[in-house]
């Protein structure tokens, strides 16, 4: 009998024939979840920039605080030197798996906290907090007021590299309703919030009205932190 050998393809083989039907963009990127190439431009054409300081997002308890300079971009260069990255693989719905379109760590302060989600090929067993991780996450608990047990750390390559539509909904490690910091360093990137309606992860779950979206530039010294129901 000949044995099958699964090779992993990259998201941007599969990304780099696409065309919107749309506005005819070749810029697509593969959502995962739904194994679906998307338009990132008429996904978000209608996003609102999001402002600095403490703002809700709806009357749900949906609430963000965002800090475009708040802490020190040269942070980078220590975070390179002593990150162990690694590219992980994803398992689309049809059976064929990718390799993300990103590097990836995970660090935590309990080595029980393993972390998976449907779809991830192997899930992620979390490495001791390094010192610039863990300089940088008593610099954000010391300005929210909040404490953090875990760290994911992702590299963009470059304009390629994405994450697709998500939300860090996880009760087991974060409580229903977790405080998540996102830290940016390197250069700009565009971070956007969508509202959905339904339960998450049903058939009903879906994005609701367009206009429901803000958009964050998050730039080199940037904080974002994501409380209350914004991950439902």
């Amino acid at each position: 009998r000949r044995r099958r050998l699964l090779t992993p393809v990259t998201t941007a083989s599969l990304e780099e024939h696409g065309r919107c039907a749309l506005c005819g963009s070749r810029s697509l990127f593969l959502d995962a979840a739904i194994n679906e190439l998307r338009c990132p431009s008429c996904d978000t054409h209608l996003a609102r920039d999001g402002v600095q300081g403490d703002v809700a997002l709806d009357e749900d308890g949906s609430h963000v605080r965002f800090l475009a300079q708040e802490l020190d971009p040269s942070l980078l260069e220590g975070l390179h030197a002593e990150i162990k990255w690694g590219q992980h693989e994803d398992l689309l719905p049809d059976g064929r798996v990718i390799l993300q379109p990103r590097l990836i760590a995970y660090q935590a302060d309990d080595p029980s906290l393993v972390y998976s989600y449907e779809g991830l090929t192997q899930p992620l067993h979390p490495e001791p907090f390094t010192p610039h991780v863990a300089a940088i996450k008593a610099q954000v608990e010391k300005l929210t007021g909040e404490c953090f047990n875990s760290c994911h750390l992702n590299l963009y390559r470059g304009g390629g590299d994405h994450v697709s539509w998500h939300t860090d909904e996880d009760p087991d490690l974060y409580g229903p309703a977790p405080c998540i910091a996102s830290v940016s360093f390197g250069a700009t990137r565009d971070f956007v919030l969508r509202r959905m309606r339904g339960e998450p992860y049903a058939p009903s779950w879906r994005p609701s009205l367009p206009s429901q979206m803000w958009r964050y530039a998050l730039g080199g010294g940037s904080l974002l932190v994501m409380s209350g129901a914004t991950q439902r």
